[in-house]
């Protein structure tokens, strides 16, 4: 069964209006996503979702694990997840798109993969709420309990795009979500991804398969485009890269390409709220239902 999924990205509509309009138009999940620079912080926008929500599936898509200290990210997630009252998607990734911001968290960019590694077995520990010690290169510590114990405790699902990242999902994940790759893109890492399972003895049976995008509704796919490239958060994108790895133009357009990426393996779809003028999250909303009674009866019941 199908799910879809909102992402948020910061704009003229604050996290807060988003999650309200997105768990009361029907969609299964609801995203934040995580940078420095620009955009919004993952989680505390989670935090918000977290207080303001009551049904709604809630993920991150995807925090940049090397910006944070691994407790720091894991008391975070698990305090919304406790906020919360249900279990949450800790979707992470080593990151690397904007190097600025590693500079400006103080991060080594060059060794953002195995920092990732060893936070991830950091934060698992850690959210057993019970006393654990570790004994790493970047964390180490002794008889220590993580609170609330009655928290429940997040899943984990891996982004990004390589060989290193479906290796961690692999390794250490219940799911994988890339961002921003075509639905051809998809379909050969979950071929790879089921390749590194069978070698590593690894039981995918309740895995997930996500891809998150963006998603602009207009009248026609060059509409589209236009309107993504007014936007001031995706002026450096250039047209040819939305055309191809974003969700756009008319209802029939915008379904085409959903079951391409379904067809290449996804059953978790998130469709991220292009970051500019208000009046585009009544249009995404709209937009997002028309996907919903398109997609039936393969999409999964609401919980």
């Amino acid at each position: 069964m199908i799910k879809l999924g909102a992402m948020y990205m910061g704009g003229a509509v604050r996290p807060k209006e988003f999650a309200l309009a997105v768990e009361r138009a029907g969609f299964h999940s609801l995203w934040a996503g995580d940078h420095i620079l620009h955009y919004v912080d993952g989680i505390a926008t989670l935090g918000c979702f977290a207080g303001c929500t009551n049904r709604i599936e809630l993920g991150t898509s995807v925090i940049v694990v090397p910006f944070r200290p691994p407790a720091v990210t894991a008391k975070g997630i698990l305090t919304a997840a406790w906020i919360a009252g249900r279990e949450i998607i800790a979707g992470f990734g080593p990151g690397g798109d904007v190097p600025k911001e590693f500079d400006v968290c103080g991060a080594n960019i060059n060794e953002r993969g195995a920092y990732t590694d060893e936070a991830l077995e950091v934060m698992s520990l850690l959210w057993r709420c019970e006393e654990v010690s570790f004994e790493g290169r970047w964390s180490s510590f002794t008889n220590v309990r993580m609170q609330p114990g009655d928290a429940p405790k997040p899943k984990i699902w891996i982004g990004g795009r390589s060989e290193a990242s479906l290796r961690r999902a692999v390794a250490h994940g219940s799911g994988y979500i890339p961002y921003l790759i075509g639905p051809d893109q998809l379909e050969r890492r979950v071929a790879w991804l089921h390749k590194i399972a069978k070698t590593e003895d690894r039981n995918l049976d309740g895995f997930t398969v996500a891809c998150a995008t963006f998603m602009i509704p207009a009248n026609s796919v060059d509409e589209a485009v236009a309107i993504g490239q007014s936007n001031v958060g995706f002026q450096n994108v250039t047209p040819e890269r939305m055309a191809a790895f974003y969700i756009l133009g008319n209802r029939q357009d915008r379904l085409d390409r959903v079951q391409q990426y379904i067809e290449a393996g996804a059953t978790h779809v998130v469709l991220g709220c292009a970051p500019g003028r208000a009046n585009q999250l009544e249009r995404f909303v709209e937009a997002g239902q028309e996907l919903m009674d398109d997609l039936r009866p393969n999409l999964a019941a609401l919980v």
